[in-house]
């Protein structure tokens, strides 16, 4: 109780020198045209996102792989003995089969959970694409590259069927 003062007259310190100074946050100054610019910007990612997951466990339906690779996570989860290869007799990806396992693991078994690492894959490469490509080109090319990139039908359907090559 006895501490109860001091701080009490800290945080008055701290609360009037708040109000003393000249505290602001920047402000961003953009044109009408750049704000419709970044609307549009942000309306393309949200409907990658929307069509990335948009009935996910319905379209399209179960492939044969990704169900092979989902019961072999599965009965190794459970602790029973199994192969993780492929009918081709190449073996599961480790970085695709560690995502599946934690996702089997931690999630109900459902075609979400299937389908979660060609989908956290594929949003991967748009955060890494705005995060990365600044660094060799223009922001301005980078953030093209990226809509470009969240916007093509190749890459939405990949990231909606859960199969290895879905990690490229």
């Amino acid at each position: 109780l006895s501490m109860s003062p001091i701080i009490s007259a800290m945080s008055q310190t701290v609360i009037s020198e708040i109000k003393t100074s000249r505290f602001s946050l920047p402000r961003i100054r953009l044109s009408s045209l750049q704000w419709l610019a970044v609307a549009n910007a942000i309306g393309i990612l949200a409907f990658a996102v929307f069509f990335r997951l948009y009935e996910v466990e319905n379209i399209p339906g179960v492939n044969g792989d990704e169900a092979l690779m989902t019961v072999q996570v599965t009965e190794a989860t459970a602790g029973r003995p199994t192969v993780l290869k492929m009918p081709t007799g190449r073996m599961l990806s480790p970085i695709y089969g560690t995502v599946l396992l934690f996702t089997e693991t931690f999630f109900q078994n459902s075609f979400w959970t299937l389908r979660s690492p060609a989908f956290l894959s594929g949003i991967l490469v748009l955060i890494f694409m705005l995060w990365w490509l600044p660094r060799t080109l223009s922001r301005r090319v980078s953030i093209l590259a990226t809509l470009i990139g969240a916007s093509m039908p190749v890459a939405i359907a990949y990231s909606r069927v859960g199969i290895e090559q879905c990690l490229i």
